[in-house]
């Protein structure tokens, strides 16, 4: 498992290398108001894996299920998935979605090998 990098702006490009795999992930805000969402794209060995998938965050609490960005599915021979962790969430706090102005910080994405999948039992 790793923490991808990322600055607490409403649009970024960064260029990671993943489990061998480099890797181009674009952060971006779509919407207006109530609708504003944060969506991604990413593409791994200059092959785009997906387009606009929306950011949904994971708080980690009882009851409620991972919101893989690949949902857990194997893309065009991309290897892990990542995932939005909403580090606020609890009992009291409700999960949110993750914003910009909390990247990095409140909302971190994580990456999550193949190994690391296989380990917690998630892989496809």
């Amino acid at each position: 498992m790793q923490v991808v990098p990322m600055a607490a702006v409403p649009s970024q490009n960064l260029s990671i290398v993943l489990s061998g795999q480099s890797v181009t992930i674009n952060l971006y805000l779509l919407g207006a108001q109530e609708a504003e969402a944060l969506y991604m794209d990413l593409a791994a060995n200059g092959v785009p894996i997906f387009y606009a998938r929306q950011a949904r965050a994971y708080g980690a609490l009882p009851n409620t299920s991972p919101r893989w960005m690949l949902a857990g599915r194997h893309y065009e021979g991309f290897e892990g998935d990542f995932l939005f962790i909403d580090t606020q969430a609890s009992n009291v706090v409700p999960t949110l979605d993750p914003l910009p102005s909390g990247l990095g910080s409140r909302w971190q994405l994580m990456y999550f090998s193949v190994a690391d999948l296989n380990a917690a039992g998630l892989a496809a």
